[in-house]
């Protein structure tokens, strides 16, 4: 398999060909009318109506929310996504949190190997902006402004006006004046490794651990595809992790999760530590815009920092935290959670 997942597949679990990825879709009972979509994108067809339960999974994206609530089918659907549902509720639906971490990071071991972590860092912070977002803004316009010693990647020809919400401010003093600066100073910088979407976009291409962004840098900043908690008066689901998070793991070098909150105790739940030492509250602040400010302001913080202080204020949480991955412990208490999940999966269908 040359991705995380197989292609989005849908039909009823007698056709299912993939047992080897989902094994108790076997064990479905054969007395109930049930229709399968798994692997779903933000591009899936509705699903097909006449059917008692529907299985639906998410993997390399998050869950489609929008989609889920326009479904028009009477029977219930049951959704195996990444991450926790918090206070989202959808009608008819039951979400119901299902890893793929594990599968990913064992992917990307096969596919590229393991090193050491090396502790001769060339960089203070890095961090990645090819397809140019409203968040991904912010925190590399606070980089570029306080830190020379930093590694930036910056694409300006991957600018889609949806991605920055047509430049509208938001009413954040602090950060509309990061969109401010960057539209002055920066919108037109290339800073490019020669990265195409076109070409380059596949995760046997894009999941390499093993370059100058993970291995040289004391603290990355993850630039998450989807980076929204609170919406619309409900927190929602995630949070959603993908290889840019996970090339940290396995590089061994301490990270910002510029994306959804609780990405920190999220992980931790399978064992991960962050024991990082400087202030990590933002992580728990489902507020889009104050937790994007507090991120901002603690770069320009650490931009006081030496390259030497940071290391040695996060150096146990990577050593642990490759350390668990590559001695199986992570998968172990992945799989442990996947059964309890699959547990709860079955007693929907009773």
């Amino acid at each position: 398999m040359s991705n995380f997942c197989p292609e989005d597949w849908e039909g009823v679990p007698e056709d299912f060909p993939h047992h080897d990825v989902y094994p108790w879709v076997s064990k479905l009972p054969k007395n109930k009318k049930i229709y399968c979509s798994f692997w779903c994108h933000w591009q899936s067809d509705d699903l097909k109506k006449g059917y008692d339960y529907y299985i639906v999974s998410f993997h390399t994206e998050n869950i489609n929310y929008e989609w889920l609530v326009q479904q028009e089918v009477d029977g219930k659907i049951l959704v195996l996504f990444p991450g926790r549902s918090y206070d989202c509720k959808i009608p008819n639906v039951t979400l119901i949190g299902y890893t793929e971490l594990h599968n990913d990071l064992n992917k990307m071991i096969t596919w590229f190997g393991t090193n050491e972590i090396s502790w001769n860092k060339k960089y203070k912070f890095s961090t990645i902006c090819n397809r140019v977002t409203q968040g991904k803004i912010w925190t590399t316009t606070q980089i570029l402004e306080n830190n020379t010693d930093s590694l930036v990647i910056h694409n300006p020809d991957w600018i889609e006006d949806k991605n920055v919400h047509n430049w509208q401010k938001t009413g954040n003093a602090y950060l509309d004046n990061l969109t401010d600066i960057y539209r002055s100073k920066y919108i037109h910088l290339r800073l490019s490794d020669d990265f195409d979407h076109n070409r380059d976009n596949t995760q046997t291409v894009n999941s390499d651990p093993w370059q100058p962004y993970y291995t040289d840098t004391a603290l990355h900043i993850v630039g998450g595809s989807f980076h929204y908690s609170y919406m619309n008066g409900f927190t929602y689901p995630g949070p959603d992790i993908d290889e840019k998070l996970l090339k940290c793991l396995l590089a061994g070098v301490a990270f910002i999760p510029a994306m959804q909150y609780d990405v920190y105790d999220y992980l931790s739940e399978f064992g991960l530590v962050f024991d990082y030492k400087f202030d990590k509250s933002f992580d728990s602040d489902p507020g889009n815009l104050t937790r994007f400010e507090k991120i901002c302001r603690l770069l320009d913080s650490l931009s006081q920092w030496s390259i030497d202080d940071i290391i040695n204020a996060t150096r146990h949480s990577t050593i642990h935290n490759q350390e668990h991955i590559l001695s199986g412990a992570f998968a172990k208490e992945c799989n442990a959670h996947n059964e309890q999940q699959v547990d709860k999966l079955f007693a929907q269908l009773q």
